[in-house]
């Protein structure tokens, strides 16, 4: 089924995490100003879905269910759906200016349907209709989902076993009724307002089984403990009186947090993965051709929010013909859609993994290069930007200060630019476009998806370079 905003809502209501921000205690959720936005934001997606403009690029048929489902809540199996993903993701990055809030769930339920599956082929049978069936209930009720796999690593030059381990999450004991699991996941996005977190493990080796993990685990479960980030932003929306002086009122910044788990219990009926190491590494390729790609339609559609932002600023500035701001402008477009046009190849090359199973995921070779186009093309397009709106970026003063009849008066007049554009809607689009250029979303753009060195290595590991120098010396020595 696809579910609506109202019944997301009467669902989140319930839940009563354990949960902290800036030293303080959340009370409740919708109302917590740091918070608030992650339900807001998650909200749309279910308003989306609703909207019969967007059905279908926001829903999916569901063969499990023999009905339409959010595509949040579906598991690829075309290169169709690879290709609405891409869709959809760029279509709420517009929408809200942040982080939808599902998206690593929607990778977790496709790297474990394909997962699973292969363990089935395998002979490890008790998994896949698991998860099935939780997959099912999933869709059934059109729950939130997000995906916990980052466990915070501690020293990295030290394997899990030679250091706390708990600083890798980990099975501590295994039970006749389920497993009992202890450590942490960071930077985990929006996962305080999701219904479900997708726990899935990162690659590990023999020896490591207790850390090789999947399940599904509740929000709010008991022994869980979310410590949201801090940073300039959130302080500033928790400090505030007025969210319309903030950059983005409704939905702010990317909301991240640390999720501990001391001691939380897991049912079995809830386990896809319990110390089957091999499987590791398969989970992490099937997560770099299902997120890494998604990447790309999210930092285009928040390089379109900063295009039109620009644009007006360049008005407001009496600069909009001007050739070097054209420029600029024209840079991030081509910004955008180079990074944007890798994920598209990425989709359509997608293929079947593991054969048999049913689950399309991208090119794992187009995925990572789209990524690291991603890297390079959105520090590129916030240069431009901050090109274009010059240092007013940084310095400009508070939307408050035109509460007071003196100082309002002294701001529209020496902060006004074309006499057409109001002073106080240029005020509040140069907060909007700071709300990017000079904010966490350029560190978050580079790391998210997975580190350049990584991607890169990735990319060099899988290009066949005795093939290229075959190539090479047929050329140059007119023989093999």
């Amino acid at each position: 089924m696809v579910g609506t905003k109202e019944q997301y809502l009467e669902r989140i209501k319930k839940y009563k995490p354990k949960a902290y921000v800036g030293g303080e205690e959340i009370k409740d959720i919708l109302t917590d100003p740091n918070t608030r936005t992650i339900v807001n934001t998650v909200a749309k997606t279910y308003e989306l879905a609703s909207d019969p403009r967007f059905e279908r690029i926001m829903t999916a048929e569901s063969p499990l269910i023999q009905g339409r489902v959010s595509r949040l809540n579906h598991v690829a199996g075309s290169i169709e759906d690879l290709e609405m993903r891409l869709e959809l993701t760029r279509l709420m990055t517009q929408s809200t200016g942040t982080c939808c809030g599902r998206c690593g769930g929607c990778t977790g339920l496709n790297v474990l349907a394909s997962t699973t599956y292969a363990m089935k082929k395998d002979g490890i049978a008790q998994y896949h209709g698991r998860f099935m069936d939780f997959l099912k209930y999933v869709q059934q009720n059109d729950l939130a989902c997000h995906a916990a796999t980052t466990s915070p690593k501690g020293d990295r030059s030290k394997s899990p076993l030679e250091q706390d381990p708990d600083l890798y999450l980990r099975v501590v004991e295994k039970r006749k009724d389920g497993i009992v699991l202890r450590g942490a996941k960071a930077h985990q996005t929006s996962s305080i307002a999701v219904d479900e977190m997708i726990v899935y493990p990162q690659s590990f080796a023999r020896g490591e089984e207790a850390y090789a993990v999947a399940c599904a685990v509740p929000n709010g479960t008991e022994g869980l403990t979310y410590i949201l980030q801090f940073n300039p932003d959130d302080a500033e929306r928790r400090a505030s009186d007025d969210i319309s002086t903030l950059g983005n009122p409704l939905y702010g910044g990317r909301q991240a947090m640390l999720v501990i788990y001391e001691d939380v219990f897991v049912p079995w009926e809830r386990v896809f993965m319990c110390g089957e190491v091999e499987y590791t590494g398969f989970c992490l390729r099937a997560a770099r051709r299902t997120h890494v790609y998604n990447e790309s339609p999210c930092k285009a559609g928040f390089g379109d929010l900063i295009l039109g932002a620009t644009k007006f600023l360049a008005e407001s500035n009496g600069i909009d013909k001007v050739p070097h701001i054209i420029e600029d402008l024209a840079k991030i477009i081509a910004a955008n859609e180079t990074t944007y046009a890798a994920a598209v190849v990425a989709a359509r090359k997608g293929t079947e993994m593991p054969e048999g199973s049913g689950v399309f995921f991208a090119d794992e070779r187009f995925s990572v290069l789209s990524k690291l186009n991603t890297n390079q093309g959105f520090y590129e397009v916030m240069k431009a930007a901050a090109d274009v709106a010059g240092g007013l970026l940084v310095t400009m003063p508070s939307e408050k200060e035109l509460k007071d009849p003196e100082r309002r008066a002294l701001l529209k007049k020496y902060l006004k630019g074309r006499a057409d554009i109001p002073t106080e809607e240029r005020m509040r689009m140069f907060k909007f476009l700071s709300h990017y250029v000079a904010s966490p979303h350029g560190a978050q753009a580079w790391i998210g998806g997975g580190a350049p060195y990584h991607l890169r290595m990735a990319l060099y590991e899988g290009t066949d370079l005795e093939e290229k120098k075959r190539l090479a010396r047929v050329i140059a020595f007119g023989r093999e």
